[in-house]
Protein backbone atom coordinates (compact mmCIF):
# COMPACT_ATOMS: atom_id res chain seq x y z
CA UNK A 1 0.00 0.00 0.00
CA UNK A 2 1.26 3.58 -1.08
CA UNK A 3 0.97 6.44 0.97
CA UNK A 4 0.19 9.45 -0.38
CA UNK A 5 1.19 12.70 1.52
CA UNK A 6 -0.76 15.78 1.40
CA UNK A 7 0.42 18.55 -0.57
CA UNK A 8 0.47 22.39 0.61
CA UNK A 9 0.75 24.89 -1.51
CA UNK A 10 1.70 27.90 0.68
CA UNK A 11 3.58 31.52 0.47
CA UNK A 12 5.48 32.32 4.00
CA UNK A 13 4.09 35.53 4.66
CA UNK A 14 0.57 34.98 3.68
CA UNK A 15 -1.14 35.12 6.83
CA UNK A 16 -4.03 32.59 5.48
CA UNK A 17 -1.14 30.12 4.19
CA UNK A 18 -0.04 30.85 8.11
CA UNK A 19 -3.07 29.51 9.60
CA UNK A 20 -3.37 26.98 7.31
CA UNK A 21 0.33 25.27 8.24
CA UNK A 22 -0.35 25.76 12.20
CA UNK A 23 -3.77 24.19 11.54
CA UNK A 24 -1.52 21.14 10.27
CA UNK A 25 0.79 21.05 12.28
CA UNK A 26 -1.79 21.35 15.76
CA UNK A 27 -3.78 18.48 14.14
CA UNK A 28 -0.52 16.31 13.10
CA UNK A 29 -0.73 15.90 9.62
CA UNK A 30 2.32 15.10 7.47
CA UNK A 31 2.16 17.21 4.23
CA UNK A 32 4.44 17.87 1.44
CA UNK A 33 5.05 21.76 1.86
CA UNK A 34 5.70 23.80 -1.39
CA UNK A 35 6.44 27.28 -1.02
CA UNK A 36 5.68 29.78 -3.93
CA UNK A 37 6.89 32.57 -5.18
CA UNK A 38 3.90 34.55 -6.11
CA UNK A 39 5.29 35.95 -9.21
CA UNK A 40 5.61 32.90 -10.71
CA UNK A 41 3.50 30.47 -9.22
CA UNK A 42 3.80 26.47 -10.56
CA UNK A 43 1.45 25.65 -13.20
CA UNK A 44 0.87 22.29 -11.20
CA UNK A 45 -0.77 24.62 -8.19
CA UNK A 46 -2.42 26.69 -10.99
CA UNK A 47 -4.32 23.73 -12.66
CA UNK A 48 -6.16 23.04 -9.93
CA UNK A 49 -6.29 26.52 -8.12
CA UNK A 50 -7.00 28.70 -11.04
CA UNK A 51 -7.36 31.30 -8.86
CA UNK A 52 -3.43 31.07 -8.10
CA UNK A 53 -4.68 32.04 -4.50
CA UNK A 54 -2.94 30.43 -1.31
CA UNK A 55 -2.94 28.50 0.36
CA UNK A 56 -4.29 25.16 -1.35
CA UNK A 57 -4.06 21.67 -0.25
CA UNK A 58 -4.08 19.09 -2.30
CA UNK A 59 -5.34 15.73 -1.38
CA UNK A 60 -5.57 12.46 -3.21
CA UNK A 61 -9.61 12.78 -2.90
CA UNK A 62 -10.51 16.53 -3.50
CA UNK A 63 -9.05 19.81 -3.45
CA UNK A 64 -9.63 22.45 -0.29
CA UNK A 65 -9.15 26.08 -0.68
CA UNK A 66 -10.06 26.73 3.01
CA UNK A 67 -8.28 24.12 5.09
CA UNK A 68 -8.08 26.22 8.31
CA UNK A 69 -11.96 25.74 8.48
CA UNK A 70 -11.09 22.20 7.62
CA UNK A 71 -8.82 21.55 10.52
CA UNK A 72 -9.96 23.63 12.84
Amino acid sequence: MTFALHRLYSFRRCPYAMRARLAIVLAELKVELREIVLKNKPAQMLAISPKGTVPVLETDKKIDNNIQKRFI
